[in-house]
């Protein structure tokens, strides 16, 4: 049975829907945070394995940038803490897929409000003016920002503000995204190197990624390498202070003060410390009463006289008119 045209048909269309469903998908797990809450970020890409470009904007300006790489089973994530109150567009762009956005708000959170996150998926879909929070009637005054760049995905975006604060409603997506025709290079570059070989080379790096190189500033100059001057020098026909007559400088001459001066300071410095011991001795004090005390006791153990005076002076170093006057108060 041959084919028809119209089977033929279907079996290409088939073979093409993978190909149109090949995108990215970004969500958040929630849309709303309070200021310094990090931003919790997940997505798919429709391969494993490749890189995924992930930038945070605020008002046209690009306030985060990430690079991740999808898992086998083809998730992603990451996370960001936006610096200021207000709203962000994440991009997320996986390898060969389409790149989606998701939008989320900073703003100080209502005490006692419903704690639960719920998950903030993005895409492509519109916004419209649909939606509730506050009520079918309202009806939103967006004001835009000026295009971003063009970036690498050939992609333009800028941020919506609704002057009426109508909740849950957002612009149409082709309101803040569009297409454009060629990525603006915004290239950036290292120093250049030391000159070797009479070439310096240096690294640029494109900030937007636009993998391509039209703008891109050069990357080698040559240069020359300073050579020092090189001096001969030649020896006097006649000798310098032919008069003076030279000699050889021993190693005592060199170290002659080091020798002796530091064994005698080392002497000194003992000799002083010997004189403070002596001039600043601690002096024992004895108690008259405790004297009179002990000789009574060495009287009545039978020691002569004499000798108790003779320890007392030996002991208590007191002159010769107290020990006597001690002595003579027990008679």
């Amino acid at each position: 049975m041959k084919p028809t045209l119209l089977n033929k048909f279907l079996f290409i269309f088939l073979l093409l829907i993978p190909v149109a469903l090949a995108t990215t998908t970004v969500y958040t797990d929630k849309s709303v945070y309070a200021p310094g809450e990090t931003v919790i970020i997940s997505g798919t890409c429709s391969q494993a394995n490749v890189p995924v470009g992930l930038r945070g904007l605020f008002d046209v300006e690009t306030v985060w940038f990430d690079q991740v790489t999808s898992d086998a089973s083809q998730k992603y994530s990451a996370q960001f803490v936006p610096p200021q109150k207000g709203i962000y567009s994440i991009r997320a762009a996986c390898q060969g897929d389409t790149s989606v956005t998701v939008e989320v708000e900073v703003k100080e959170v209502v005490a006692g409000g419903d704690s639960t996150p719920t998950p903030n998926i993005g895409g492509n879909n519109d916004g419209g003016n649909n939606g509730g929070g506050s009520g079918w009637n309202c009806i939103p005054k967006w004001q835009y920002s000026e295009w971003s760049y063009c970036d690498a995905n050939l992609e333009q975006t800028r941020t919506a503000t609704d002057s009426e604060s109508c909740a849950n409603k957002k612009p149409k997506q082709s309101d803040i995204l569009r297409s454009c025709e060629m990525c603006e290079e915004s290239w950036s570059c290292a120093a250049w190197s030391e000159c070797s070989g009479g070439v310096q080379t240096r690294d640029c790096f494109d900030d937007h990624a636009c993998a391509t190189s039209l703008l891109m500033p050069p990357t080698t100059q040559t240069c020359t390498t300073y050579v020092p001057p090189v001096v001969q020098q030649t020896a006097p026909s006649k000798p310098f202070f032919s008069g003076i007559a030279t000699t050889a400088v021993s190693f005592w001459d060199d170290y002659m003060y080091w020798i002796i001066g530091v064994p005698l300071g080392i002497i000194i410095l003992f000799l002083l410390i010997l004189l403070l011991r002596l001039l600043f001795k601690k002096k024992l004090v004895y108690d008259e009463k405790e004297v009179r005390d002990w000789v009574k006791r060495e009287r009545a153990a039978g020691t002569m006289m004499d000798d108790v005076k003779t320890i007392i002076s030996q002991y208590t170093h007191w002159d010769k008119e107290k020990v006597e006057r001690v002595v003579n108060g027990l008679k």
